[in-house]
């Protein structure tokens, strides 16, 4: 099935915004995304909590949107628009940068479903990264249609299996009583935004991958200002048996009242319909470097590393590293957003657009500067509180400023 990973979609093959947010939507249901909600409410308390992700989730809508137009409008990969804008040379210097990072994550988030799916049964670990891996390439290989055919079916599942879930929890106590238990204070309101912004901005980067398959500019707006609203629909249920069982883990928790088999469906969705997404953004950052390579041998190839680094224990190592690289990647998208609404996005054919990589390099030693020092960041002075949008925002700045007062 062609996915047009080095050319633009065609129009005849473009869907609505609502199936791009389906596609997102599976994408950020997932393990990690669990935890975190639950510290933040743990911390915070049911309201205070979801003002925290309300608030964070209209901080990276407005950057989706963005990122959103530019894949609409080119219906190009962000590996082939990084191309066009940055140069041939400089682009495979990013794209390389991105394919680590992505791969780097798909290894990690197999190893933690693995790890959830292994403490339900007591089976082997290895058979369940085998059994992982499977799946994972069973989607990202076909490309976009693979992601939106399972997210039609895991999506609607893992929110019902919350909501429901949650709905008979009330039986027992009251919404009130959920709403007055107190958080732990052990995050800060403002570190709370911090985390779950900056825990999602590399999907901004890459969110032309699926906004490319948009009907209009119009539809990948629209996709963006809903796709990154999507904590919202899972963070509501969610936090209800977080804070009445006072654990951070959801998996944990179904397991132990008795739920086994939903527990595991919940496990595998849920690492499925994120995990693949990295495999598939992965593979299109390499085919855009590699271009005499099948995206299926490369997805195969990252899978089979990813299998191996997962079952050598070595992932867990990389994690720290990959938050860091996670701080320096939106930049990329802010200089590509950035060239794009100044109607530059096609000039730059030459190897290196010396303007862009410096903009880049300037944003990311920014967010280098302002990353603490326990993620591998220097840690010498705070912005914003979150390195990803610091990055994001001094690129796209000295990036504007080179192309409007510079020499071209």
């Amino acid at each position: 099935m062609e996915d047009f990973e080095r050319s633009a979609v065609p129009h005849e093959r473009t869907l609505s915004w609502q199936h791009i947010s389906l596609v997102y939507i599976g994408v950020a249901i997932t393990i990690p995304a669990f935890l975190l909600v639950a510290n933040v409410a743990l911390s915070l308390g049911y309201v205070q909590a979801l003002l925290a992700i309300v608030l964070s989730s209209i901080v990276l809508s407005v950057f989706g949107m963005l990122s959103g137009a530019v894949g609409a409008k080119t219906n190009l990969s962000s590996y082939m628009i990084i191309a066009q804008v940055f140069g041939e040379k400089g682009g495979k210097v990013i794209n390389l940068l991105f394919a680590v990072t992505l791969a780097g994550w798909f290894g990690v988030t197999l190893s933690f479903f693995a790890q959830a799916a292994d403490s339900i049964f007591n089976w082997n670990y290895q058979y369940w990264l085998g059994v992982g891996t499977v799946l994972m390439v069973l989607t990202a290989i076909y490309g976009f249609k693979g992601l939106h055919l399972f997210s039609l079916v895991s999506v609607p599942v893992m929110l019902l299996f919350l909501y429901v879930f949650s709905f008979f929890l009330l039986k027992d106590i009251s919404f009130a009583d959920i709403v007055s238990i107190k958080g732990n204070e052990n995050i800060s309101f403002g570190s709370a935004v911090s985390m779950l912004v900056g825990g999602m901005m590399v999907g901004v980067a890459i969110f032309p991958d699926l906004t490319r398959y948009t009907k209009s500019v119009k539809d990948g707006v629209i996709a963006g200002a809903t796709s990154f609203m999507s904590v919202i629909l899972f963070a509501l249920p969610i936090m209800i048996p977080i804070l009445y069982y006072q654990q951070d883990n959801i998996v944990d928790i179904v397991q132990n009242t008795g739920y086994t088999l939903c527990a595991l469906l919940l496990i595998i969705f849920a690492s499925w319909s994120s995990n693949d997404n990295n495999l598939y953004s992965g593979a299109l950052s390499l085919v855009a470097v590699f271009k005499n390579i099948s995206k299926k041998v490369i997805v195969l190839a990252i899978a089979f590393l990813g299998y191996i680094c997962s079952a050598a224990d070595i992932t867990g190592s990389f994690i720290a590293f990959l938050v860091f690289l996670g701080a320096i990647i939106p930049p990329i998208a802010a200089i590509y957003t950035v060239d794009f609404f100044i109607g530059h996005y096609k000039k730059y054919v030459g190897e290196v657009n010396r303007k862009a990589v410096f903009s880049w390099i300037l944003g990311g030693i920014f967010a280098f500067l302002t990353t603490p020092e326990e993620n591998h960041g220097a840690g010498v002075f705070v912005l914003t509180t979150i390195p990803a949008l610091d990055g994001y925002l001094l690129s796209g700045g000295i990036y504007y400023l080179f192309c409007r007062y510079g020499r071209h």
